[in-house]
């Protein structure tokens, strides 16, 4: 969840980096997409979501999480593979 938490962290800073470009006073909503293979689990980054954008323009946004499936080629080989994984 350490992980989660400082991508929490890192998303919120970036958040507040485009409202304050923007003159936004609040953000409704922030979506992201995880994919299947990048290691995050995205029930832990939802829980870290609000307490790392606390007191910031992102506190009372809705966070959207797209989870992507994985896709890959093998030269020679088609159609194209891809694999959905779902931890729980």
């Amino acid at each position: 969840m350490m992980h989660e938490l400082s991508m929490a962290l890192a998303l919120v800073e970036q958040v507040r980096n485009i409202a304050r470009r923007e003159s936004a006073a609040c953000v409704r909503s922030v979506t992201v997409r995880v994919g299947s293979l990048s290691g995050v689990d995205p029930e832990a980054l939802a829980f870290c979501f609000p307490l790392a954008a606390k007191d910031t323009p992102a506190e009372t946004a809705r966070l959207i999480l797209l989870e992507e499936p994985s896709h890959w080629r093998v030269p020679g080989v088609r159609p194209a593979l891809s694999r959905r994984t779902r931890r729980r």
